[in-house]
């Protein structure tokens, strides 16, 4: 089963603890794996495709993410600029309502 499949149950804000915990991951991942002649590091679009559907995800390219910075640094923006065309798409609160008051002007 694929690491990005299990979802984590919601349980309010992070402790300060989990935080620094979560912050110091993300910093040794970044920088701590190198790998300056990409061994072993999967495709630009194998990456995409685990960022694009991770419940799908292969578990090979994920586990070398968690072990090469330059492929986590890679899958880590992927992740971003979905989410950010994520937050693009979708509907805007009461942005049916506000569309409905416009029609009501342009017939009225």
């Amino acid at each position: 089963m694929p690491l990005a499949s299990k979802r984590r149950k919601k349980t309010g804000p992070k402790s300060p603890t989990e935080k620094a915990l979560l912050r110091y991951l993300k910093r040794s991942l970044w920088n701590d794996f190198p790998n300056p002649k990409r061994i072993g590091c999967p495709s630009l679009e194998a990456l995409e495709r685990n960022a694009n559907d991770p419940t799908h995800a292969d578990e090979s390219v994920s586990k070398h993410v968690g072990s090469c910075s330059p492929c986590y640094r890679a899958y880590s923006r992927l992740l971003r600029q979905g989410l950010a065309r994520m937050r693009q798409k979708a509907p805007r609160p009461n942005s049916k309502r506000r569309t409905q008051k416009k029609i009501k002007k342009v017939v009225k």
